[in-house]
């Protein structure tokens, strides 16, 4: 049962840190709402780390939806999203952490 619990607190801060890239990145504004030219940046960025096809997603489906299908597979002609590109992203992300230490 503890770790269910763990696993739903990082599940929680998954969903608010989708709310807060997609609130601060203008993904979820309406589409007759015009972006700023940092949230085009912030989008572009999150296409790069995320693929377009994750971002399609991201605008779609609900956070929580988003944050739980983030751990499965999509293979499509738009974007590639699967363990490895997982474990990228990870790496990614470790080595920024690592430099900014």
């Amino acid at each position: 049962a503890e770790q269910g619990t763990e696993g739903e607190k990082l599940n929680q801060l998954a969903v608010s840190a989708c709310l807060v890239l997609g609130n601060i990145s203008g993904i979820y504004k309406g589409q007759n709402e015009a972006l700023t030219s940092t949230e085009e940046k912030f989008q572009k960025t999150l296409e790069q780390l995320l693929t377009k096809g994750n971002l399609q997603r991201m605008r779609s489906e609900s956070e929580f939806k988003f944050v739980t299908g983030l751990s499965q597979t999509y293979e499509s002609p738009v974007s590639i999203w699967n363990e490895s590109t997982r474990n990228e992203l990870a790496q990614f992300i470790r080595d920024r952490i690592q430099l900014h230490q």
